[in-house]
């Protein structure tokens, strides 16, 4: 990695597109990635988490190329992004862990890499994503949210299907039209919006 400077307030990764240097540069990343994951909670960590985001986000592509080091690197930002997700109660810390986890998500779609495909879905917190959705949280965080537990309800339909209907409101009618809207984004998370809205009402109630 070249540096990581201040833009408009956001940290912004520079990452090296030299050829001989890539595969040294992405080395680095996996190696801190998986240091990182073993070292979870961090303090800072969203700061941290907004790091991961930049480097699957806007770097994947390079990662892909050099191959070797990509599923490892994808590996770790799961797991960092997964327990974050399941145990922070900070609303930018889950808004960033779902990020993470939809920029690996439509990568992943987008390139059809296979691999990292079924990574995500033998890691990936489905269980944990449907939970957090029934709770108050911000509405980028919730379409966020969206965005993943669609990438696992195309994908992997029938063992998404099989987790959330054993987890309460998992059979709702709700749940049962969002499923229905597997093949249209937008309806999918405008169907999400409205789980979590009614979700929240019933807790208030």
């Amino acid at each position: 990695m070249g540096d990581v400077s201040q833009e408009t307030g956001e940290s912004r990764l520079v990452f090296g597109h030299y050829a001989p240097t890539a595969s040294r540069l992405c080395g680095f990343v996996r190696e801190w990635l998986e240091s990182f994951a073993l070292h979870m909670p961090s303090p800072g960590i969203e700061e941290w988490l907004s790091l991961v985001y930049q480097i699957m986000k806007k770097h994947y592509k390079t990662l892909r190329i050099d191959g070797e080091n990509l599923l490892p690197a994808i590996s770790s930002a799961v797991m960092i992004a997964g327990q974050t997700l399941a145990e922070s109660h900070e609303p930018c810390v889950v808004r960033l862990a779902s990020q993470v986890l939809a920029a690996i998500a439509n990568h992943s779609i987008s390139y059809g890499d296979e691999a990292p495909r079924h990574l995500l879905a033998s890691n990936g917190p489905v269980l944990t994503i449907f939970l957090r959705i029934q709770v108050e949280l911000l509405r980028p965080t919730v379409e966020y949210l969206a965005e993943v537990l669609f990438f696992f309800a195309k994908e992997f339909s029938a063992e998404t299907r099989s987790v959330i209907s054993g987890l309460e409101h998992g059979d709702s009618p709700l749940v049962a039209a969002m499923f229905r809207e597997i093949g249209n984004l937008r309806n999918f998370k405008q169907m999400t919006l409205r789980l979590n809205t009614a979700s929240r009402k019933d807790v208030r109630s």
